[in-house]
């Protein structure tokens, strides 16, 4: 079933409604036709909470140009179409002026919303990191599936589903640098494996301002997790009142890289390619 599912992936949103046996939600034919605009309301459970504003504005003149292209994928509610797929284009269709839209009406239940909208996203790669946590966690809590289930849905492993959900534990700091783009998703599971919030704001903190790699901030959180230790006496790090690292003499990142090597050397491991300890002079 797997197999099938990241076919699907591979197809476009159109390959995510199989055979009412194979889905809870029906294939009955698609019904394409032209609503007016104002007749289309979003979906409420939309995973999606950030829409970049510059390639929205750069999509509304595609489309003032040449049109939408792609038809949205609605269900009808109550006389009005509720959006399943297309909330971007939407979006930019509303930007660039457009009184109808074209559609395709498919029948679905409320409670495929967030999954069809997620399934959506996933596709197109365009939620964040926690975004698409949050919204794993929604179909696990709300709708009651497995991550096994869950996986089989979105196409992709239970780790990497479980590895996605661990997110939603980092400290709400961390959460930010990682809405933000200061941290990848790499560098936030880093981060998880440093016990204790304080050490983990810390290290988050430390990697955004050294600009460690994912591989060196993995590297220096596993080396004080196996062996944790004082630091050499090379390092010595204040914080001014203002929250301004000052590393006598040194830049952040190499006080950080100098910390890796020597914790790595330590364990009697290798330090990273181009990390090599400094020592420490008058």
């Amino acid at each position: 079933m797997e197999s099938g599912v990241r076919k699907a992936l591979g197809k476009g949103i159109e390959a995510l409604f199989p055979a009412p046996q194979e889905r809870r939600v029906p294939a009955a034919a698609p019904n394409e036709l032209a609503v007016p605009i104002h007749e289309i309301v979003p979906n409420p459970e939309q995973p999606r909470r950030h829409f970049d504003d510059e390639a929205l504005g750069q999509l509304a003149d595609s489309i003032r140009r040449h049109g939408l292209l792609q038809p949205l994928v609605v269900r009808r509610i109550a006389g009005r179409y509720e959006l399943i797929a297309g909330e971007r284009r939407l979006r930019a269709a509303v930007r660039a002026g457009l009184e109808r839209l074209p559609v395709i009406v498919r029948e679905a239940r409320a409670e495929d919303r967030l999954e069809l909208a997620l399934i959506e996203n996933v596709q197109r790669e365009n939620l964040t990191a926690l975004e698409e946590a949050e919204a794993y966690r929604q179909l696990l809590d709300q709708h009651g599936l497995t991550q096994d289930e869950l996986a089989e849905r979105v196409g992709k492993s239970r780790p990497a589903i479980t590895n996605t959900l661990r997110l939603l534990g980092l400290p709400d700091v961390v959460k930010a640098q990682l809405e933000s783009g200061e941290l990848t998703a790499g560098h936030a599971r880093a981060v998880l494996a440093i016990e204790g919030v304080t050490e983990q704001v810390s290290f988050a903190r430390e990697i955004v301002t050294a600009r460690l790699t994912k591989s060196e901030a993995e590297r220096l959180a596993a080396a004080r997790r196996d062996g944790p230790a004082k630091r050499p006496a090379a390092i010595v790090v204040g914080y001014a009142a203002v929250g301004a690292a000052v590393i006598l003499g040194r830049s952040l990142r190499d006080a950080a890289r100098t910390t890796l090597a020597w914790l790595l050397a330590r364990e009697g491991r290798e330090p990273a390619p181009g990390v090599k300890p400094r020592r420490r002079t008058a």
